[in-house]
């Protein structure tokens, strides 16, 4: 059964991942810009692939529960 306690890390690691999809989606949408400058572009790219690593870091440990779920329900 869920404690409130991992309800409440569930909801803010949805957030957070949420967020990370947010920030992809805009830097992603920002180096379209063809005008945009060498250095602001290697900011955002940054900033970018920081918040790739973070969502990836979420579905991975998300991918671990499912599993130890599985394993739990053998």
């Amino acid at each position: 059964m869920e404690t409130n306690e991992n309800k409440i890390l569930d909801d803010i690691q949805s957030q957070d991942f949420e967020k990370y999809l947010q920030v992809i989606t805009e830097s992603l949408t920002m180096l379209e810009d063809e005008n945009m400058s060498l250095h602001k572009s290697l900011e955002i790219y940054k900033n970018g692939k920081e918040a790739l690593m973070k969502a990836q870091k979420i579905l991975d440990n998300v991918k671990l529960e499912f599993c130890e779920l599985d394993k739990e329900n053998e």
